[in-house]
């Protein structure tokens, strides 16, 4: 018998947390598995434009073009890894990043959405505010929010007094 397809949005921002939540779909798909991704990056649009920005329309489009190729970039990356039942498609969307993935995700029937979340523990972000939390409170399905990796540790280093109070390595 087989599998009924699974549906699955992806908010990507191409940070170290989206990154993450990328990873995690692989992980979760796995190699050879009926599943299809949308994979979504939201340009939001401007709260008070300056004079700056009303002046120089062309970075909005490079900003675009940037989105797309590393849309297209992750894309043929989740489907080399996930394998040929895998399909994969890249929406390029404009608005509020929650807005607009919580309304892929009811288009499209998905059964997940996996966002990354950048907020620090212990900041008001974390209660309110972020992409990853309006994203829980709208979905019409259910949501993974995969935290941001930590920091590799640093290598040790040997602290040592010099005569004038300074620290040296």
């Amino acid at each position: 018998m087989a599998r009924e397809r699974e549906r699955i949005v992806v908010g990507a921002d191409f940070s170290p947390a989206g990154d993450a939540a990328l990873g995690r779909v692989e992980t979760l798909c796995g190699r050879g598995a009926p599943v299809r991704i949308d994979l979504a990056y939201v340009v939001a649009p401007l709260d008070v434009p300056s004079a700056f920005d009303l002046a120089d329309a062309g970075h909005e489009q490079a900003h675009e073009r940037a989105a797309a190729a590393a849309l297209a970039t992750a894309a043929a990356r989740l489907r080399r890894r996930l394998g040929a039942p895998a399909r994969v498609f890249t929406h390029l969307l404009h608005g509020a990043p929650w807005v607009e993935i919580c309304a892929l995700a009811t288009r499209r029937g998905a059964s997940l959405i996996v966002v990354g979340r950048h907020a620090h523990p212990g900041t008001a972000q974390t209660l309110i505010g972020s992409v990853a939390d309006r994203v829980v409170r709208l979905a019409p399905c259910a949501v993974l929010v995969v935290p941001r990796p930590a920091p590799a540790p640093s290598s040790p280093r040997t602290r040592t007094r010099t005569r004038g109070g300074r620290r040296r390595a």
